[in-house]
């Protein structure tokens, strides 16, 4: 599989580069996540599944409020009331251009997440979805994921409002990517 670690700004490039440029399948970007070419981008959002904020409003804007609703009805199915830090869903998003997308929450309540580990459990999640999970809906419903989705992109986790820095986020999403690929 291929990750392409994307950024938009110079200092999360840079960290990109510091902690993940040595993983083979590791590609980084500058530019948008939505024309990275990646099968799946991973979208970080708070567990009550709404995509007002951040990355996850780009998303919504950019793919259509569908996804959002679609999204919710798969967590409501899944988790209840409560998508938790540590799972991750993904739904199609009826685009040519980003066909899937994956969301992996950050946080259940509002709060700073500088200092806390919540962007190595989603990075883990929507790897670990990718490699081992199969699709719950739409046309794909029953098939491995990872027999489709052979790329996924990621922007900064954390590191717009909820303070995480670029390092912070670098280093922690290489450790994801070590752990679920351990010959990494």
């Amino acid at each position: 599989m291929k990750i392409i670690l994307v950024a938009t700004e110079k200092p999360l490039l840079d960290a990109w580069k510091r902690h993940c440029s040595d993983l083979p399948g590791v590609e980084i970007r500058t530019g948008g996540i939505i024309e990275s070419g990646a099968d799946a981008a991973v979208c970080p959002l708070s567990s009550n599944c709404k995509m007002d904020r951040g990355i996850s409003l780009h998303f919504k804007s950019v793919l259509g409020a569908g996804v959002e609703e679609r999204l919710g009805k798969l967590v409501r199915e899944y988790h209840g009331d409560c998508f938790p830090v540590g799972a991750a869903e993904m739904v199609a998003t009826g685009s040519g251009t980003l066909p899937y997308l994956i969301a992996a929450p950050l946080l259940e309540t509002p709060q700073i997440l500088k200092g806390t580990t919540n962007p190595l459990l989603a990075a883990r999640a929507a790897l670990k979805l990718v490699l081992d999970g199969t699709f719950r809906d739409g046309v794909e419903k029953g098939n491995r994921i990872a027999d489709v989705v052979r790329s996924v992109a990621f922007p900064g986790l954390g590191t717009g409002g909820y303070q995480v820095t670029p390092d912070e986020c670098a280093i922690q999403v290489g450790m994801a990517i070590r752990e679920v690929f351990p010959i990494v």
